[in-house]
């Protein structure tokens, strides 16, 4: 089996992190207060890598989008903007990228 990439991992992350956050809405576990906090703190440790995780995607579909309209563009104002959107969008990226390994290497050192 091949490894899986940073991105796979939190991507399964983001999921682990959906179920916990469908599990305190149950009435089953809203409850048992003990088990209520265990969840909760699971799910709080979770949610800054995987926010960050689906900001980096979102920036990276935004990204095409705007390479895209760079393309298809008929006039150089338009190629402009997107261009512009590009470099913006870009530097963003690299900025929540660093942020999503931090996030990453601190919750592995937490273990």
């Amino acid at each position: 089996m091949a490894a899986l990439t940073l991105s796979e991992k939190l991507d399964q992350l983001g999921t682990r992190y959906d179920e916990l956050t469908q599990e305190l809405s149950s009435a089953e576990i809203v409850s048992d207060s003990s088990r209520f906090r265990k969840v909760a703190k699971q799910q709080s440790e979770l949610g800054e890598i995987v926010a960050k995780h689906r900001e980096f995607k979102q920036i990276e579909k935004d990204l095409a989008g705007a390479h895209q309209m760079f393309l298809e563009a008929e006039d150089a104002e338009m190629k402009q903007m997107a261009q512009e959107e590009e470099k913006e969008l870009t530097a963003r990226k690299e900025k929540v990228e660093k942020e999503r390994h931090r996030g990453n290497s601190r919750r592995h050192r937490r273990r």
